[in-house]
C-alpha cells in the first residue's frame, strides 16, 4: 500500500483502509468522505438509497407487468379480429339461382364459439381497463355473428329441405 491509498486505488491518502492477511478489504475510517457526521450517517444514506433503489425497482416491476397484461389483451383482441378478416365464409351456390348454402357451419361455430369465449374472459381481466371500449364492442360483433348464424341456420336448414319441391316443374 503505497502513499496511504487503500488497496482498490481509491486516491485518497487518508481513507485508512487495509488488506487484510485474508485478501480482503477492509475500511477502518469512513470519516474521511462523509466529513464531520462521521460513518453512521453514510450507512444511513447508503440504506435509504438502497430502500429507494427497491422501492423504485418494484413500482418499475409493477409498471412492466402491468404493461405486459395489457399487451397481453391488445394482442389477443388483434388476433382474434385478423382471424376474422382472413377467414373465408364457404358459399357455393345452390341448385336455385341467386341462392348460397353456407358450408363448413362447424368451423364457424367452433371459432365463433371459441372467440366469444376469450373475449369474455379478457372482460373479466383486472387489466382491462383502457380496452373496455374495445373489448365491448368486439363481444357486439361476436354476438351480432352469433344472432346472424342462429338465424341463418335453421332457414338454411328448411330451405335444403323444401328446395326439390319448389324447384319441381309440376308445382309452377
Amino acid at each position: 500500500m503505497t502513499g496511504g491509498c487503500c488497496a482498490i486505488g481509491c486516491g485518497i491518502a487518508e481513507c485508512g483502509s487495509a488488506v487484510t492477511d485474508g485478501g480482503t478489504l477492509a475500511i477502518s475510517k469512513l470519516s474521511v468522505t462523509v466529513g464531520r457526521y462521521g460513518p453512521l450517517v453514510m450507512i444511513g444514506a447508503i440504506t435509504a438509497l438502497l430502500g429507494a433503489l427497491y422501492v423504485s425497482a418494484r413500482r418499475a416491476t409493477t409498471v412492466a407487468e402491468l404493461a405486459s397484461k395489457e399487451h397481453s389483451i391488445e394482442k389477443s383482441l388483434q388476433t382474434m379480429k385478423d382471424a376474422w378478416r382472413t377467414f373465408k365464409f364457404d358459399l357455393v351456390p345452390g341448385n336455385t339461382a341467386g341462392v348460397y348454402i353456407l358450408r363448413q357451419i362447424d368451423e364457424l361455430q367452433l371459432q365463433l364459439d371459441d372467440h366469444r369465449l376469450q373475449t369474455q374472459a379478457l372482460g373479466f381481466s383486472p387489466f382491462k381497463a383502457i380496452f373496455e371500449k374495445d373489448i365491448a364492442a368486439w363481444e357486439a360483433s361476436l354476438s351480432a355473428m352469433q344472432q346472424l348464424l342462429d338465424l341463418w341456420i335453421p332457414v338454411q336448414i328448411a330451405w335444403l329441405y323444401l328446395e326439390p319441391i319448389f324447384a319441381a316443374e309440376d308445382i309452377v
